[in-house]
């Protein structure tokens, strides 16, 4: 019994002291961490993986954000709107917080603060390769003008000649409704509304190390992975998101300008344009 209970006791006294030591190491490598010490790269290589798509389309608000981790990795956090949101939560969103990693799908806590992706966003990046890619257009609508059509996507050489120019397009999945209002670029719009089933993709842009890069549309809650010549595995193309030429798109919108009385002066039918657009998109999804 004797021999029992001295077991017992130095069993009970190595747990008490190895207790100590289990967390000295884990605090020393924690510290080593903070201080500077060596990040395991994931990625490069990258696994196969081309887009990610919000699991709360109905509630997604303007609060995306997509940060580059030092192991290759890009941490997507997000907020979502209330289940009863009002008009405000767009910008200022109620509801819950997410986070999640673009290529290992693994969900992870959210930052503790992060900011609306629209206000840090970055608009130029620069691959290895020392090509440029830039994003631009109006983020919404300017003073009551429809201004969607402007937003473009640009791949530029070392020596910043430009190598070519897209537009994505992103499908809803339902029309959504442009009430004029106020003035455009110094006149009134008169203009009736008109609703749309496409809308032109503005977004930021994080490049990775082999010459792909993430364009992430903070106001559809999707990221979509291209390489510089806009192809993509991703199976979102030309069922919801479609790439046109930026020229050919210019070209599709002059075709629809007209004529009104000599009162009314010229402008653009926008809802003709958006249901030809429309229409020519479908062909393409039927076609793929």
């Amino acid at each position: 019994m004797r021999k029992m209970m001295r077991l017992l006791l130095v069993l009970v006294a190595c747990h008490v002291l190895l207790i100590p030591l289990v967390r000295a190491a884990e605090t020393t490598k924690t510290a080593e961490t903070k201080q500077g010490g060596a990040v395991v790269k994931k990625y490069p290589p990258y696994p196969d993986v081309w887009d990610w798509v919000t699991p709360y389309p109905t509630r997604m608000s303007y609060r995306l954000q997509a940060e580059l981790l030092p192991d290759g990795d890009v941490q997507l956090s997000y907020r979502l709107k209330s289940k009863t949101p009002k008009p405000s939560e767009d910008l200022d969103p109620q509801g819950e917080e997410y986070s999640v990693l673009f290529f290992s799908k693994q969900p992870v806590p959210p930052p503790k603060d992060f900011y609306a992706y629209v206000h840090h966003q970055k608009g130029r990046v620069k691959l290895p390769n020392d090509k440029t890619v830039m994003s631009s257009g109006a983020w919404g609508s300017n003073s009551g003008c429809f201004s969607q059509f402007g937003r473009e996507f640009t791949v530029r050489g070392a020596d910043e000649q430009e190598l070519n120019r897209k537009m994505l397009l992103y499908m809803l999945d339902r029309p959504e409704t442009f009430v004029p209002s106020g003035m455009c670029e110094g006149e009134p719009y008169r203009d009736p509304s008109f609703s749309y089933h496409v809308t032109p993709m503005v977004a930021g842009l994080i490049p990775l190390e082999d010459n792909t890069f993430l364009v992430v549309d903070y106001e559809h809650g999707v990221v979509l992975r291209f390489d510089e010549q806009w192809q993509s595995k991703s199976p979102l193309l030309n069922r919801r998101v479609f790439i046109l030429e930026g020229q050919q798109m210019q070209a599709f919108i002059r075709d629809k300008k007209y004529l009104k009385t000599e009162a009314e002066g010229y402008g653009l039918i926008w809802q003709r344009v958006e249901d030809d657009l429309y229409q020519y998109l479908m062909t393409l999804k039927e076609g793929k």
